[in-house]
Parts: structure tokens; C-alpha cells; sequence
């Protein structure tokens, strides 16, 4: 995986799902965010910061310096 400028490039091979966990210091989060698996777009579109995502993410680790505000679920077909 790679990331620059909003944009995720994966390359996988036998991958059926994974997720991308959303920080702002990593994305802006007023411009698009855009998925990419081996070259093709998964993803394309704003992320709003998930409140009830942040809290339970923050319950389960409890890392008050790496709160995620939100999730992508990526399923492949």
C-alpha cells in the first residue's frame, strides 16, 4: 500500500476486504478521499468524521494520540 495526496493505491492479490482507517493529519478531510486497488477506483468521495465510530474505536484502544475519525469498509467483489 501507498499513500499520497488523499489517495490509497493498493496492490493485492486474493483480497476480499479490508478497511482504511481516517486521521486528519493524513487526510484533508474537505477534499475527496480516493481508494485504489491494483489501479482501479474503489472509492471516491468526501469522509466525514464518524462520532460514534471515534468513540468506539477510542473504547477499544484506548490511544488518546492516534484517534481515527473514520472508517472506509472496503468489500471487493
Amino acid at each position: 500500500a501507498s499513500f499520497c495526496a488523499n489517495t490509497v493505491d493498493i496492490r493485492a492479490s486474493r483480497l476480499g476486504a479490508f478497511r482504511v482507517l481516517i486521521h486528519p493529519d493524513m487526510f484533508r478531510l474537505e477534499e475527496k478521499v480516493v481508494v485504489r486497488v491494483n489501479g482501479e477506483t474503489i472509492y471516491d468521495d468526501l469522509v466525514r468524521p464518524d462520532l460514534e465510530f471515534m468513540l468506539r474505536n477510542f473504547a477499544e484502544n484506548r490511544d488518546r494520540m492516534l484517534l481515527y475519525v473514520a472508517e472506509l469498509p472496503i468489500e471487493l467483489p
